[in-house]
């Protein structure tokens, strides 16, 4: 183990690897439960595990934005894989990325919240973690509300693109065009999401 309680540690998913380049430090989450669904209200500490220091753990930030599947997508920037981090945080009435640079502390708050990023840590592609909330319990965010809730397939919801340097972002594909593609009665009336998004 490199973590101790009585806190709560875990780190994401499957797809992002919690190591530095170097492979001296961990990312990781730090909760106060493990035993139910996070709400609203319930913070999740960002930090870092040195493993060159008796596994102690180092706070660098905090969010409001994750859940126990995919944590608060959390990884090394891949323009910075030894010294950047970027996760979602809550933003007040909307989900964000936020960008921490460790040895200083400077952040950088992202129009939107990241789902993946491209391999060298310029690109982000974003999805609405409100509505994953409600479709695909356990893999969104509580908080914020929807805005395309009563649609099943809006033209202004999809996939969005995101220049992480810069924060310029655009929607790529929307739900009613996938939607529209090889359409079958069994759609209609369905709310549609998109959820598991990687660059290739």
């Amino acid at each position: 183990p490199v973590t101790r309680g009585p806190a709560c540690h875990h780190f994401g998913y499957y797809d992002k690897s919690p190591w530095n380049l170097g492979g001296r430090f961990l990312l990781g989450l730090e909760t106060r439960f493990m035993d139910r669904a996070p709400a609203a209200s319930d913070v999740a500490v960002v930090g870092l595990i040195d493993t060159h220091a008796g596994h102690c753990w180092r706070p660098i930030s905090q969010t409001h934005a994750w859940n126990w599947q995919q944590g608060a997508m959390l990884q090394w920037l891949g323009s910075d894989p030894e010294g950047t981090v970027i996760h979602n945080i809550c933003a007040g009435d909307h989900f964000a990325g936020l960008v921490v640079e460790v040895g200083s502390g400077a952040r950088r708050r992202l129009p939107l919240p990241v789902y993946a990023l491209s391999a060298d840590g310029r690109q982000a592609v974003s999805v609405n973690f409100a509505r994953i909330a409600q479709t695909r319990p356990g893999y969104g965010y509580a908080g914020p509300a929807d805005p395309w809730a009563d649609d099943p397939q809006p033209a202004g919801d999809g996939v969005f693109w995101m220049d992480v340097e810069t924060g310029r972002h655009q929607l790529i594909v929307s739900l009613a065009q996938v939607v529209a593609t090889g359409h079958t009665a069994s759609m209609d009336g369905r709310k549609h999401w998109f959820n598991h998004l990687q660059f290739n």
